[in-house]
């Protein structure tokens, strides 16, 4: 399969058990309220995500065999939440937590060419102390001088 297709899931409904680690998710279906619908919705969900989160067309993701994880977590989120009582919204949140931790790691190799055809998650943002206060442990800045952590740049 290349790339994300709307309501189109990415795995079975044993699947999202099997990967997710809740056996009895199949028990809770009622009417339209159904591990397989979750799973699509997973699909959709996680179009939603490269387009908005990481700005990129879902058509072009060649790998979403990787994405089978995420969906199946997200799968099991929804179904859990959507149940009454406090130990099914605990384990909710577990799923919850499960899927953006593999999020995290999904590097998207993409099917255009270009400059970037391997998007992988971009840096977290450099905290710069411009007030030359003390940064990481005491560690200050001298006079003139920006304090990056265990690196010092000249003040611009």
């Amino acid at each position: 399969m290349a790339g994300l297709v709307e309501d189109v899931a990415l795995v079975t409904s044993s699947e999202v058990e099997e990967i997710s680690g809740e056996a009895e998710l199949g028990n809770l279906d009622s009417g339209s309220a159904t591990v397989a619908n979750a799973a699509k919705q997973a699909t959709n969900w996680l179009i939603l995500w490269a387009r908005g989160v990481r700005g990129i067309d879902p058509s072009t993701i060649s790998n979403t065999s990787e994405l089978k994880t995420p969906a199946a977590h997200h799968a099991a989120f929804m179904r859990l939440d959507a149940q009454p009582g406090e130990d099914a919204k605990k384990r909710a949140v577990e799923q919850r937590t499960r899927r953006d931790e593999a999020l995290k790691m999904f590097v998207v190799v993409s099917t255009s060419t270009g400059e970037r055809q391997t998007l992988a998650e971009e840096a977290a943002p450099r905290v710069y102390n411009r007030d030359g206060g003390s940064v990481f442990g005491g560690i200050a800045a001298p006079p003139g001088r920006v304090s990056v952590g265990p690196f010092q740049t000249p003040r611009s």
